[in-house]
């Protein structure tokens, strides 16, 4: 299982490397494709596996099918943001592989418990100190068959309860990016509405220094008219 995730990392950075301009949709789409093949080989490997080995294998793979879901969604609402054509083949592809990976934790959940049903009859038939019949072998047999299909039931009740959570989760993510963009327009706007006031109010305090300068201006030439004025009202004073 760590080799298995030391692969899955390795191989999600050489596609970082190797394209490194993809877009955020196709990113989350080769990702939740690693994780798919990560699953299936680790389905392969459960029949080599027992004991410990094999419930860790288990719980692994179950975590990396929960971590599948998420990079489903997300790739799903990232790829609003491509042209129709490439977002519905992208939606197309990532739902694909996401029943897929439904199909496989149901195979898992039904193999778990199959494995329990087979281990409690084995105990059972240790226990029991007297051999039973065919008809009672044949009833076990019917009683376990039963019990896993029951069981397959409620894994598709569960797959289905799933897909409706991951579905109600798009929408109110979806509803809230929408929010966002509305908010970010708005402050676009506030922003725009700022600049266009600093600019009004820079040309307001240039036309007021203008005519403070008008006004000094016109001062002195008033200052001047009286001094001239005045002076030359001194000079025929002094002549008489």
């Amino acid at each position: 299982a760590e080799y298995m995730g030391v692969v899955g990392i390795g191989h999600r950075n050489r596609s970082k490397m190797n394209e490194p301009l993809l877009e955020p949709a196709l990113q989350y789409e080769a990702e939740l494709e690693a994780i798919l093949n990560e699953v299936k080989q680790g389905m392969a490997s459960l029949s080599g596996l027992k004991g410990s080995a094999l419930e860790q294998q288990i719980a692994h793979l179950k975590q990396r099918i929960q971590h599948g879901e998420t990079v489903f969604r997300t790739a799903q609402l990232e790829s609003r943001d491509l042209d129709p054509t490439r977002r519905k083949q992208v939606q197309t592809r990532t739902k694909n592989m996401h029943s897929t990976l439904k199909q496989l934790q149901v195979d898992i959940q039904s193999s778990t418990e199959r494995r329990d049903l087979l281990g409690e009859m084995t105990n059972l038939r240790q226990t029991d100190p007297q051999p039973r019949g065919t008809k009672e072998v044949l009833q076990a047999a019917q009683q376990t068959q039963e019990d896993s299909l029951m069981s397959v039931q409620r894994s598709k009740q569960i797959v289905a309860d799933t897909e409706e959570l991951g579905a109600n989760t798009m929408t109110t993510l979806s509803h809230q990016r929408d929010q966002l963009v509305k908010i970010s327009a708005e402050l676009d706007e506030i922003q725009d509405e700022i600049k266009r006031a600093n600019k009004l109010l820079r040309t307001f305090v240039r036309r007021m220094a203008t005519d403070r300068i008008i006004q000094c201006f016109l001062l002195l030439i008033v200052l001047g008219v009286v001094f001239i004025i005045g002076y030359q009202i001194y000079k025929k004073s002094k002549k008489h």
